[in-house]
């Protein structure tokens, strides 16, 4: 079977071009600079394409490329920065390949840029400069934002670079189609995992994000123990040592009483601050779960892993954490920020209809608040691409959390 291509998509000045160079070198693959070849097919630099043709003529050659580059096997791509703002250029290429999107701070991609007088969009003086890499970087992080393979080049040599690229084409030849949202917090960052089956792969997973091999006190409830046994088998694999730890069903024993019986199995357990705590369950399981993580030893790590629709675009996110008291709910809490957050898809086929239902509400009400897209996609196809949906609706969710991660109503 030849193997898959890799595409080095993401904004200019972000090291595409240099990163693919070396890594065609290295795996003695067959190195393809979009925008070099759109300059000779169109037989005049790009400025040049866009002063005399426009941008949406050059703009209908780069779909037309990619489209061709999709066909073909065993070769390092690199795109021009807004080839893959297209949907079907962008499906097209991660259909045949590993497509991994760079990015780095604004002022590397100013440096980088200093002396780009070739770039048609990056004209004119320094500050106009960085106001248009802010429009266009605002303009694109949607399309950015759904690349599964995510890589921050600032700081990084282009040897770490392509060492990086690598590693990232090595997890996409393991679990295929996974997406993955980095979300940046005061509190630590973590990796927002989706696909299907990732269950089954995510001991593996954790393990690839430096969670070392420990006991693992996998919380949930009676109801889901079909998924905590394919859980249980796959931390086993890469190392851990799985511990299933009850609780019972339902938000009113969503208690301190409840808490404190998950300390009492932590302690059975074993667990010590290098111990790892995992909520396999809804919205309440990781609540609790959360908060005993954030108290027992004063704290340990935390991995999400939501089973219901709404937990995934909602609770799991965000680090909230706590219990209610009979004055009201979430009175006793803290933020935790987890590792890790693994969201399976494949669980909703054992997911009540009437659950999948009200996280579809959740679903709606992110598309109203901020993608319209999504709503309009909700509106005319329903849940056809669940995945898609699903990382859509979290994406609204992470900008709300970044944008106020302490709910100060910033």
């Amino acid at each position: 079977m030849p193997a898959r291509n890799i595409v080095l998509t993401g904004f200019m000045g972000t090291g595409k071009t240099s990163a693919g160079r070396l890594l065609g070198t290295r795996l003695g693959r067959r190195f393809v600079d979009m925008d070099d070849i759109l300059v000779e097919r169109f037989g005049k630099s790009i400025a040049e394409v866009f002063r005399d043709n426009g941008e949406e003529a050059f703009r209908v050659a780069e779909a037309q490329l990619c489209q061709e580059l999709a066909a073909e096997h065993e070769l390092v791509i690199s795109t021009g920065g807004g080839a893959l703002v297209n949907e079907e250029s962008r499906n097209a290429l991660a259909a045949t390949g590993t497509v991994i999107c760079l990015h780095a701070d604004e002022e590397s991609i100013l440096a980088r840029l200093a002396a780009a007088d070739d770039r048609p969009l990056m004209q004119g003086a320094a500050e106009e400069r960085r106001q248009r890499i802010r429009h266009l970087l605002h303009q694109r992080r949607l399309a950015y934002g759904a690349i599964a393979y995510q890589l921050d080049t600032t700081g990084l040599a282009i040897e770490q670079v392509a060492d990086r690229i690598l590693d990232l084409a090595d997890a996409d030849r393991e679990t295929p189609g996974m997406i993955r949202i980095p979300v940046r917090s005061p509190d630590g960052s973590y990796d927002l995992l989706l696909g299907s089956g990732l269950l089954a792969n995510a001991g593996r997973l954790l393990a690839n994000r430096g969670l070392r091999p420990t006991t693992a006190a996998v919380v949930t409830n009676d109801m889901i123990r079909e998924h905590a046994a394919v859980l249980s088998d796959s931390l086993g694999a890469a190392g851990f040592e799985p511990v299933l730890c009850l609780v019972p069903e339902g938000e009113q024993h969503k208690t301190l009483d409840t808490v404190r019986s998950l300390y009492d199995q932590f302690l059975a357990a074993g667990l010590d601050r290098n111990s790892v705590v995992i909520a396999l369950g809804g919205g309440v399981i990781g609540d609790m779960a959360g908060f005993a993580a954030a108290s027992y030893l004063r704290g340990v790590p935390f991995v999400q892993m939501p089973t219901s629709l709404l937990a995934m675009v909602d609770a799991s996110v965000g680090g909230k954490t706590g219990v209610d008291m009979p004055q009201g709910k979430n009175l006793v809490g803290a933020f935790k920020q987890p590792a890790a957050v693994i969201m399976d898809v494949a669980v909703f086929s054992t997911l009540p209809s009437d659950e999948f239902r009200s996280g579809l509400a959740e679903v709606v009400k992110h598309g109203i608040i901020g993608a319209p897209r999504l709503f309009v996609q909700l509106e005319e196809e329903g849940p056809a691409n669940l995945l898609q949906l699903v990382a859509d609706a979290v994406r609204v969710k992470v900008d709300v959390v970044q944008a106020d991660p302490f709910e100060k109503g910033v």
